[in-house]
């Protein structure tokens, strides 16, 4: 969770914003997919936010914000769509469609992308196979991008 202290809170809600996107772009939204939205949600001690309303409407748009974050956090918004994309276990075409777009809309480079997607595959392997609680998923997720976020400012220091 200490992870989370460095992700500002302003942006929470809309991280909660894109991934309630990101599950509503798919043309099936399945169970795992709202069970991640929903762990993420109480990882970010967002319990006041009504879900299943929020699912139904059309998206707010109120993510982009994210895009004036860190580094950090814009990894972790990235890390964190995939996880809710691959929670079903299948990444379809409107599903690659919106990541692809988000990639651009974050500004993230190849190399970001491709750190983010393996942490999020990581996650979703380790979620399945040990059959982690949604919000302890989502807080590794956080802890992974966030140790590799900082391995990366203590390479470039040195």
């Amino acid at each position: 969770m200490s992870a989370l202290l460095s992700f500002d809170p302003s942006l929470r809600r809309p991280l909660l914003d894109l991934l309630v996107h990101v599950a509503r772009v798919d043309p099936m939204i399945a169970a795992p997919q709202l069970a991640a939205v929903r762990g993420a949600q109480i990882a970010l001690g967002l319990v006041d936010v009504e879900l299943d309303g929020a699912v139904l409407r059309a998206p707010t748009g109120a993510w982009r914000v994210i895009a004036s974050g860190s580094d950090r956090e814009r990894s972790l918004a990235y890390a964190a769509a995939r996880w809710v994309a691959l929670a079903d276990g299948v990444l379809d075409d409107a599903e690659v469609a919106l990541l692809g777009a988000l990639r651009r809309q974050l500004r993230l480079g190849d190399a970001a992308v491709r750190l983010a997607d393996t942490i999020a595959n990581g996650v979703a392997c380790r979620t399945r196979v040990e059959s982690l609680a949604p919000h302890r998923a989502f807080s590794l997720l956080v802890v992974d991008v966030a140790r590799h976020a900082e391995r990366r400012r203590a390479l470039r220091a040195a």
